[in-house]
């Protein structure tokens, strides 16, 4: 049992003073001067509950009001012990407050990041590029979009930073160049190798470090080597932001960046007011000197924040509740998001009482629905049963992801002739295809079969091999009258597992059960009529790699793949053919890939996004996190 919050309120609930205290940690002793340190020993000089409550204890027989005060601002304590010690007196009261990671991690270190990217990493004409590039450039598949950030920065969510850690790693890959860059910091950059590469490295290994401590899943070699991807993120920034100070000191007509505050050590970087000269510099004032050091100053101050301290405490919380993830308070923020919500549904005379009728009455339709009152309220169950198996749409607001059953699959017209029900599996519950394909438009243009008689030998082949390999049906006879052929653009299925539906349309990829090194092109979606029974396939091409462990992008380094076409390997050997592929429904993993088309340029370390239909050379972001 723990209690999650973010940073602020864990810092409450353990009584510890706020985390800018000088001994503002409730892990550990730590300093506010020895808060960058990311090789500080957490074990020696780290807080322990028993010592806890007895310094509490020693703080309390102090007569003096001021002397109490004293002790606890040496030893970063709070002079008022916590409720949650009267609430819960059992629980550890250091490890009972875990961390939440996504409030350090996406509101804090990513926001600071994006914030340096555009307000001293870029020059003003590339930060108007690099905004132009962000509206067109390839997100995750049902991803939504974020919003424009030279204007609406500040107003992004955690989860509109989330994303944009996954995505901006790519991106600057993909787009960034010398000329983008300011020239003061590009020379410095220049004196450990090549500059865009470190600008690159730094951002993809905050999406690492994001991935880790908020995906779903973690890796046994991710979490062995926990501690050491979280600190890399934490080094490379620290390098980047004392990069940045040293390129202050060096412009003569540096004045301000839109982006710092002047606290000692900012949580979150503030905008402040800026002039440029046409070249990317800044227009210089009568206290531009003064400026200049306040603001170097800060930038150093940035590599001290709390939110750079806690890379060594997540390991500890990864052996106490399994994931750091399990600690994030992103169901909290739901929780909020619906209260923000229906609370203009009210009179505002009785907030209080008002949302917790209507979150009563949530909590009492979940529980009908699952039987919960079968026993002493049968017919009550039996009605709103009826109406939910009718009306599903009026339960979307009252019940979670998780309770609503597919619900997008479910609320197809059925009187809809462009998609198709087929047969599922309990691991593909409720599969559905949309967008079906005219006959006429796929023998004469797509050259693809929609009856029996149109079959060749090699689609014959591989349509058996399906059967038997995805269905179980290895003796197949599929010249046959009754066998239909119908082409689909979308598939969609229930996974039980994640409690959602995915969604996979032409162009996607997908990755095949048991194959952990093959990745498949969706080219056409197939759903196969035999014997009265509708089967869906996916029609797709390889995209292969010797073995994803040595095919990491140079640059981007582990998680970041680079594939191509299975035909377009070096050996040449196996025939293009080789490179088609059908697989049953059965064998397609639930899980969307992001993957974009590049072309290599120059030395083949420069890439560009390219066209689907043309690209032979891929990129693959391998992690994800989560998200609201």
């Amino acid at each position: 049992m723990a209690y999650t919050g973010d940073m602020p309120q864990q810092q409450k609930n353990s009584g510890m003073k706020t985390q800018r205290a000088n001994c503002g940690c409730r892990f550990c002793f730590v300093t506010a001067n020895d808060r960058g340190d990311l090789q500080y020993d957490t074990f020696r000089n780290g807080r322990y509950h028993k010592q806890a409550v007895a310094m509490r204890e020693d703080m309390n027989t102090l007569r003096t009001k001021i002397l109490r005060e004293k002790y606890a601002t040496k030893w970063g304590i709070d002079t008022e012990e916590p409720c949650l010690v009267k609430i819960s007196p059992a629980l550890d009261i250091i490890l009972s407050r875990p961390g939440d990671p996504a409030h350090s991690e996406y509101n804090g270190l990513t926001r600071i990041m994006h914030n340096l990217l555009l307000d001293t990493v870029l020059t003003p004409a590339a930060a108007k590029s690099y905004a132009a590039t962000l509206r067109s450039f390839p997100f995750p598949p049902t991803w939504p979009r974020v919003q424009g950030p030279l204007h609406h920065l500040k107003s992004y969510s955690l989860s509109e930073h989330a994303r944009w850690s996954i995505v901006i790693p790519v991106l600057l890959r993909c787009w960034l160049q010398e000329k983008h860059l300011r020239p003061h910091l590009l020379q410095i950059l220049r004196k450990e190798g090549n500059p865009v590469h470190q600008i690159v490295q730094c951002f993809a290994a905050a999406a690492t470090s994001n991935c880790v401590l908020m995906g779903n899943l973690i890796s046994d070699a991710d979490r062995a080597n926990l501690d050491s991807i979280v600190s890399d993120h934490r080094s490379k920034l620290q390098r980047l932001l004392q990069h940045i100070s040293d390129s202050l000191t060096v412009d003569p007509r540096r004045a301000r960046s839109r982006s710092v505050s002047r606290s000692p050590t900012p949580m979150v970087l503030e905008p402040t007011l800026v002039e440029y000269h046409a070249t990317g510099e800044l227009i210089s004032t009568p206290q531009a000197t003064k400026e200049l050091a306040a603001l170097a100053q800060t930038y150093l101050n940035s590599m001290k924040l709390p939110n750079v301290h806690t890379a060594l405490h997540y390991s500890t919380l990864a052996e106490e509740y399994g994931m750091p993830a399990n600690c994030n308070v992103l169901v909290g923020e739901d929780k909020h998001r619906y209260f923000k919500k229906v609370i203009y549904t009210t009179n505002y005379q009785h907030p209080e009482r008002d949302l917790l009728y209507k979150e009563n009455m949530r909590q009492t339709l979940r529980l009908v629905l699952t039987d919960a009152f079968a026993n002493n309220e049968l017919a009550i169950t039996d009605v709103v049963k009826a109406i939910y198996s009718t009306c599903p749409t009026l339960f979307s607001t009252l019940l979670p992801r998780s309770e609503q059953l597919s619900l997008e699959g479910t609320l197809i017209p059925e009187d809809d002739d462009d998609d198709e029900d087929v047969q599922g599996d309990k691991r593909r519950s409720q599969p559905r295809v949309t967008g079906c394909i005219q006959a006429k438009y796929c023998r004469e243009a797509l050259g693809l079969p929609t009856r029996a008689s149109h079959l060749t030998n090699t689609f014959s082949s591989l349509l058996a091999a399906a059967y038997g390999k995805s269905y179980k049906m290895p003796n197949i006879i599929i010249f046959v009258q009754s066998s239909t052929f119908q082409w689909c653009k979308k598939l969609s299925f229930f996974d039980p597992g994640s409690q959602r539906r995915e969604t996979f349309k032409m162009g996607d990829f997908i990755m095949e059960h048991q194959k952990a090194d093959e990745i498949v092109r969706i080219d056409h979606i197939l759903v196969h009529t035999w014997n009265g029974v509708r089967r869906l396939f996916v029609k797709g091409t390889r995209i292969t790699a010797s073995s994803l462990s040595v095919a990491n992008d140079s640059v981007l380094g582990p998680g970041y793949h680079r594939l191509r076409l299975q035909d377009q390997d070096q050996d040449q050997s196996a025939p293009p053919t080789q490179s088609t592929v059908l697989i049953g429904l059965p064998d397609i993993l639930p899980r969307q890939l992001y993957i974009i088309p590049i072309a290599a340029t120059g030395a083949g370390e420069d890439l560009k996004v390219t066209d689907m239909a043309s690209a032979r050379e891929f990129l693959w972001a391998q992690r994800t996190l989560q998200w609201l």
